[in-house]
């Protein structure tokens, strides 16, 4: 064969690859239903192949049930709406339930600010992952007033042959992204078995117990969530790569149930790294470790936890805390890693260790404030254990009363070191594992001393309150937000708006008078807090905005 002619054979072959492989994906469009639940499956008379696109037209549906449908790795299948919002609501038993499926993005289009909406589901989950489904994406969906939990992904042992027990099924690749989940009957997310070392089941009268599947590769970030009747998160058996980070969750547990009272609670068989959350005025615990060695806690902000449950009680009694580990199965060399966290205001205690611990365990570079056992357990109440911790390395931990001269603007939830701050490169070097930023993600260490606390001081001058005066109006707001700055002099002013997660959504806008008075629409803004960021030749100074 000929040069010319193998040239030409390995074109076509490649060409026909790209064919195969791209060519045939298409796209399918459901229409909306009220009175019946809307079922996507794959089929001969309507098959849904890897790198097809599933679109919901705008509308409102009952129920929707995604069942064996299969992508791929390189060719997962997107489910997404279309033309407008979509509205998921008054099912009976779910909004949404992904059933032996595999490699599906379920996503609201980033261009609408709550493009797939899921509420008054009256008897399950919003959306669930369950029935062997793995490898799944979950982003950009609403999620509210549900009686169970808001996104749950588990699939239970059960009596049959096919069980999906550990030693037959693993789930994988499970994101859930960019959320918003509020007022749920249980959890707001509720991720892998918590029955770790076994599930008892009545199997024709016989009692079995079943060893759950295990979870890998998890990752559970940029979420809001809040009043959730139980635990706002929850993950276990998850032994390998897990993450929770840059979550906001606010006001868990309003149901008091006790023993699932925690902002996130990492249970059995789960080792995670979670860091850059901020859980604020929860009736639970912040953070809670049940789970396996070599947990990784950093970056948080836990902010109030537990005051509002049973007030009137002495702090010890039904105890809440900041961070809270127990070694609940008994691990053999349990140990974890609490570092750079920035605790504040807590029912109990600070940080309490419920179990003996080893090495390398470390707590470093913490601040607590004002845990409410100190009048009954003074200085132990900051970090409390019953415990020989000898094998933990203790250090550079700020221990205190009162906020006074650590933060600038701390109603504000900036939380920002105040210029003068002694947290400021006050810190000890974490040798056990790198990272490089902050609770905001900006660059820790600024100037090669880490501080102390989540977040790292900027080295940017506060602006002095005599030097300007700001007022936003109204505030809070649904719409637009006037933003009023009057200062000594006529400097240039940059104005930008950034949200909780430290991320720039407006501006920066740029001015040059003594007084300002500028109007900003926020009506596409997802519901929530927004700092507003004032720069000038002087330093910075910032402004809460709520957006209703």
């Amino acid at each position: 064969m000929g040069q010319i002619a193998k040239l030409y054979l390995v074109y076509l072959i490649f060409f026909q690859l790209l064919v195969n492989n791209h060519a045939f994906s298409k796209t399918i469009v459901i229409s909306p239903t009220e009175d019946q639940t809307v079922i996507i499956e794959n089929n001969q008379a309507s098959p849904i192949n890897p790198g097809d696109t599933v679109y919901l037209t705008s509308g409102r549906y009952k129920q929707l049930l995604i069942r064996n449908i299969n992508g791929s790795k390189e060719s997962p299948i997107v489910i997404t709406n279309k033309g407008g919002v979509v509205k998921i609501s008054d099912g009976p038993n779910y909004g949404v339930s992904m059933r032996n499926s595999s490699y599906i993005i379920f996503e609201g289009s980033p261009s609408l600010e709550k493009p797939i909406q899921i509420f008054n589901i009256t008897n399950g989950n919003g959306i669930s992952v369950e029935d062997r489904s793995s490898d799944i994406t979950i982003r950009n969906i609403e999620i509210n007033n549900v009686s169970k939990s808001g996104i749950m992904a588990k699939s239970d042992p059960t009596c049959n042959l096919n069980s999906p027990d550990r030693n037959n099924f693993k789930l994988e690749n499970l994101i859930i992204t960019n959320c918003l989940i509020f007022n749920t009957g249980d959890e707001g997310i509720y991720v892998g078995s918590a029955f770790y070392s076994g599930q008892r089941l009545n199997c024709n009268g016989q009692p079995i117990t079943k060893l759950p599947h295990i979870i890998e590769n998890v990752e559970i970030s940029y979420n809001t969530i809040h009043s959730t009747g139980k635990d706002a998160l929850q993950v276990s058996s998850t032994p390998v790569n897990c993450k929770v980070h840059n979550n906001r969750i606010y006001n868990d547990s309003v149901n008091e149930i006790l023993n699932q009272m925690t902002g996130i609670l990492i249970g059995g068989g789960c080792k995670c790294e979670i860091y850059n959350n901020l859980l604020a005025d929860g009736k639970g615990s912040g953070i809670e470790i049940l789970g396996k060695p070599g947990s990784l806690i950093f970056n948080n902000i836990i902010h109030n936890a537990g005051i509002t449950f049973l007030p009137n009680l002495p702090p010890n009694n039904f105890p809440k805390h900041g961070i809270y580990v127990n070694n609940v199965l008994n691990e053999p060399d349990f140990h974890i890693h609490i570092f750079n966290n920035t605790i504040i205001n807590t029912k109990t205690n600070g940080i309490t260790l419920d179990s003996k611990l080893n090495t390398p365990s470390a707590i470093k570079n913490n601040i607590i404030i004002n845990p409410g056992a100190f009048p009954l357990t003074r200085n132990r109440s900051f970090i409390f254990s019953n415990f020989d911790q000898k094998s933990v390395t203790l250090l550079s931990n700020l221990l205190t009363l009162s906020e006074n001269d650590l933060f600038d603007n701390l109603s504000e939830f900036m939380f920002y070191p105040a210029i003068n701050s002694p947290q400021i490169n006050s810190g000890t070097n974490i040798d056990f594992f790198s990272f490089d930023f902050d609770f905001y993600n900006k660059l820790r260490p600024k100037n090669g001393k880490i501080d102390i606390g989540a977040v790292e001081f900027q080295e940017d001058v506060i602006i002095s309150r005599e030097n300007l005066h700001i007022k936003i109006f109204p505030n809070p707001t649904s719409d637009f937000t006037s933003i009023e700055i009057e200062q000594s002099e006529e400097n240039p002013i940059e104005i930008e708006i950034i949200n909780s997660l430290g991320q720039s959504i407006r501006g920066p806008f740029y001015f040059k008078d003594s007084f300002v008075n500028y109007t900003i629409n926020i009506q596409d803004l997802r519901g929530g807090i927004y700092i507003i960021l004032v720069k000038s030749q002087h330093g910075k100074t910032s402004k809460v905005l709520i957006k209703k």
